[in-house]
């Protein structure tokens, strides 16, 4: 495997890690209403209840949304990517932002329900 296999595969695997320690907290409800953790937004303030159930679903949403990633992760391994180029860009970035963007639009979709 080529250093800039490794370094995408990284990557990935790192931010895979880091929505995963984001989103443990917040899906096992151990964050209390906070200014600088969790889902903030005035709906979230109004009610203990609707913090804690916002944030458990967004925590979920963040957990699940990185095993896509850890797996592109992983695919990394097997890509052709040379030089730091449009390939390296599209294993790294695209993961993230596809996974990451689908978390979001349905954490959104959660909040308009409520």
């Amino acid at each position: 495997m080529s250093d800039t296999q490794q370094l995408a595969a990284l990557i990935n695997l790192a931010v895979s890690a880091a929505l995963i320690m984001i989103g443990l907290p917040l899906a096992k409800q151990k964050i209390p209403m906070n200014r600088w953790f969790g889902v903030r937004i005035p709906k979230t303030s109004t009610s203990t209840k609707l913090w804690y159930d916002i944030n458990a679903y967004a925590g979920r949403q963040f957990i699940l949304c990185s095993i896509p990633i850890a797996l592109a992760g992983m695919a990394c391994s097997f890509m052709p990517i040379t030089g730091r180029g449009p390939l390296f860009v599209a294993a790294t970035v695209g993961p993230m932002a596809i996974f990451e963007t689908i978390a979001i639009t349905r954490i959104i979709l959660y909040l308009l329900r409520k």
